[in-house]
């Protein structure tokens, strides 16, 4: 009878071991961005980045990380209905950055209120909320998108 020697993290890991590795911290920094933000997602894992650059493998689970930040929009919209599945709220950001900076102000308005049927998203009512949460997302506030208008067209 052999006894196998205890693998240690210094040993470099075998392809699989290594795809496990690039998968745990991707997900990690997924969840880390979704429950404290892009800035201090990056800066957690810059702590950890620092604390395992001295191991051979490392760089290559680290390109993978990196990769997940630059997938990652900065904030997504805010009024994202909280039965909605996370795998949908990209989509539905994608959705709503696309309709602010393509239509005007009624239809808009009208969309918004079709994903509010649709369970997508959870109007407020106030109107201003909403509105500078789409001027974040890329909607113009000049001439024909003030607020005054918005709250013209915007029924709760």
């Amino acid at each position: 009878m052999t006894k196998e020697a205890p693998i240690t993290i210094c040993q470099s890991p075998d392809a699989a071991t290594l795809a496990f590795l690039q998968k745990l911290y991707c997900d990690r920094v997924r969840r880390d961005i979704k429950r404290f933000g892009p800035e201090n997602a990056q800066a957690a894992w810059r702590v950890i980045c620092d604390y395992f650059k001295i191991y051979d493998w490392w760089p290559s689970v680290a390109r993978k990380v990196e990769d997940v930040f630059d997938e990652a929009p900065d904030e997504l919209f805010h009024f994202i209905h909280p039965t909605v599945d996370p795998s949908l709220e990209k989509k539905i950001h994608d959705e709503v950055t696309r309709l602010v900076k393509r239509h005007g102000i009624q239809e808009i308005c009208q969309y918004l209120l079709e994903m509010r049927d649709e369970k997508k998203v959870l109007l407020p009512q106030g109107a201003e909320k909403l509105y500078n949460e789409l001027v974040r997302m890329g909607m113009p506030d000049g001439d024909g998108f003030s607020l005054k208008t918005f709250m013209r067209y915007y029924k709760r």
